[in-house]
């Protein structure tokens, strides 16, 4: 099992795995289409959040550490400030705001539960993948920036700064070089990664457009962010997805907070380096080329700089331990451990 997995499911573990709760049949108030939709005061009551607040479009929650706004009709939800992209809409009928419960399982439970990481200390291995390269330039801006060039110094970046005693990083590519999709997640498969995390540079017509995205798996049956009903086919991946969307969330908002950039959200998208990944696994896009402020902004070293140390940070609060959680140094004493007795919300 992936160390980063492990850990996760060490955390849920220890914490009660709220599947177990959340899973009961009196939480499930309605099933649409196949998809099992749980009031969302449930999630509420199952955290100790006090009473949230409720509008006719929205519902939020407050808690210590944690607070989580969600919009009726709608994917996006707000979590400590952060837009998150859910795999359904809320929805709400006479008395309820409503939720998919695999959204509750897998993206909910594992952000709340970030404040109780108890950290790895096992040694890790971290694949970046700096992507494009050789004939495939990616986007190109309107001053001619590539994204090959820029994403492989962004990489090289992060390996510098991330690479420990106890955290290996290898790169899918060094230099200019051409490689497929299967060959990137390869590397992840023969070097037994924990993490991988894909980098790019965003294009659009629109070329106002700017900001940051990071996806993730869309869930089983689910579609991507922006797709439609028949992207919906399973991945082996999906067995990942508490991780990643933690891995996302501490990347996504260390990025938000070094660049001041807009918020895009966290999305999801079957990207074949996704679906592919042995691992859990992250793709950034790190700003518009095709905006002629970020193009600026990613031809300058030091904005590159200051992504690859946005990108460092992120994985490194994610395998460190929360202020006050004890440090746990193998998976099965994770896994044994009940240190954590209730989520931090």
């Amino acid at each position: 099992m992936n160390k980063l997995e492990t850990f996760v499911i060490a955390i849920r573990h220890a914490c009660e795995v709220s599947a177990s709760i959340i899973l009961l049949s009196s939480c499930v108030v309605m099933a649409t289409s196949s998809i099992d939709l749980i009031a969302i005061r449930n999630i509420g009551a199952r955290y100790d959040f006090p009473p949230p607040k409720q509008t006719s479009s929205n519902v939020t929650f407050t808690g210590k550490f944690t607070t989580m706004t969600f919009e009726s009709d709608s994917r996006k939800l707000i979590f400590n400030k952060i837009l998150v992209w859910l795999n359904e809409p809320v929805t709400k009928n006479t008395q309820d705001f409503l939720l998919a419960q695999y959204d509750a399982n897998k993206i909910i439970d594992p952000l709340i539960r970030l404040n109780q990481r108890r950290g790895i200390t096992n040694n890790l291995v971290v694949i970046i993948d700096p992507g494009h390269g050789g004939k495939d330039n990616g986007a190109i801006g309107p001053r001619k920036a590539c994204e090959k060039k820029i994403v492989l110094d962004i990489a090289n970046s992060v390996k510098r700064k991330l690479e420990c005693p106890k955290i290996s990083v290898k790169l899918t590519r060094k230099w200019d070089s051409a490689l497929s999709r299967t060959e990137r997640t390869n590397v992840a498969r023969n070097y037994k990664a924990d993490i991988f995390v894909s980098i790019h540079i965003n294009s659009a017509r629109n070329t106002e457009a700017s900001g940051v995205e990071s996806y993730i798996m869309p869930g089983p049956g689910f579609p991507s962010t922006v797709g439609n009903t028949t992207d919906n086919k399973n991945s082996p991946a999906n067995k990942f997805d508490s991780a990643s969307i933690q891995l996302a969330y501490c990347v996504h908002r260390q990025i938000l907070e070094s660049t001041g950039a807009i918020d895009r959200g966290i999305r999801h998208a079957r990207f074949d380096v996704l679906q592919d990944a042995p691992c859990p696994a992250i793709l950034v896009e790190c700003g518009f080329v095709s905006n002629s402020a970020e193009e600026s902004n990613l031809t300058k070293k030091k904005y590159r700089e200051t992504i690859a140390d946005a990108i460092t940070k992120g994985i490194q609060t994610l395998v460190t331990p929360a202020p006050g959680v004890a440090i746990i140094s193998t998976p099965s004493t994770v896994i044994n451990s009940s240190l954590a007795a209730q989520p931090a919300k």
